[in-house]
């Protein structure tokens, strides 16, 4: 599209800018390509870039002449930022195929998209489901426990994501009733199914948690550019 002209004359981007844009976006799914095993090149890197562009230029206030572009690419993948005076919640699970054992992940983000704090735990041995379950019990006493009251909770588990809005919790498992006590207490929460694309945080912590348990007060290094793309709403390099 440079080399055409295409982007000063139909887009009027400043090549400069989008040529770091570009680089980071392929750095992405070079990486996404090598250690994700899930990962498909997208179908149109070409638009994902523009819209990454326009997110860098609106949010750091370039002053050009933003376009509309790149805003309607087919199965965009984003983390949203909870509302303002609410606080996000992302929970998962991972359970280890060769031992069955079982780790859970959360973080907490403000409304900025800040870290807040996160955690890991090791459960022992338990199904995906249980997992899921322990990853939403520790993350609500987590946010309890630090006094937040309005709360975006968000999993990539649907069925139990489903169970939680319609306020179905005959399982009969003794994690379903002490989630049901949490959801009882006097504050708001809201459950949200979100795809996977948009928990990868929750899910590196739920695989750091099968190694060990601890609450992490600051972001980790490895997770820090996560957490900063998200907060600015770039779409996922997983996509």
């Amino acid at each position: 599209m440079n080399l055409k002209g295409k982007l000063s004359k139909d887009v009027g981007v400043n090549w400069n800018i989008m040529f770091g844009v570009a680089i980071w976006r392929l750095w992405g799914w070079r990486n996404s390509s090598i250690f994700d095993s899930n990962f498909s090149k997208p179908p149109c890197p070409a638009a994902i870039i523009l819209h990454s562009w326009r997110k860098f230029a609106i949010l750091f206030d370039l002053n050009q002449d933003v376009p509309n572009v790149g805003l309607a690419i087919e199965g965009e993948l984003i983390w949203e930022r909870p509302p303002m005076n609410w606080v996000k919640l992302n929970v998962d699970g991972a359970v280890s195929r060769r031992s069955s054992l079982a780790g859970v992940g959360e973080l907490l983000r403000g409304w900025k998209g800040e870290w807040i704090a996160g955690f890991t735990k090791s459960v022992g041995i338990c199904n995906a489901n249980s997992a899921e379950e322990w990853a939403i019990w520790e993350g609500l006493n987590l946010a309890w426990d630090l006094g937040f009251k309005k709360i975006v909770l968000e999993s990539d588990a649907q069925e139990l994501v489903l169970r939680l809005l319609d306020r179905n919790f005959n399982s009969g498992s003794f994690l379903a009733v002490q989630i049901q006590d949490l959801m009882l207490r006097d504050w708001s929460i809201s459950p949200r199914h979100i795809p996977r694309e948009c928990n990868r945080i929750a899910d590196a912590l739920a695989k750091l948690g099968l190694l060990k348990s601890c609450v992490l007060s600051d972001c980790p290094l490895y997770l820090r550019a996560w957490v900063d793309q998200e907060a600015l709403g770039l779409i996922s390099p997983m996509f």
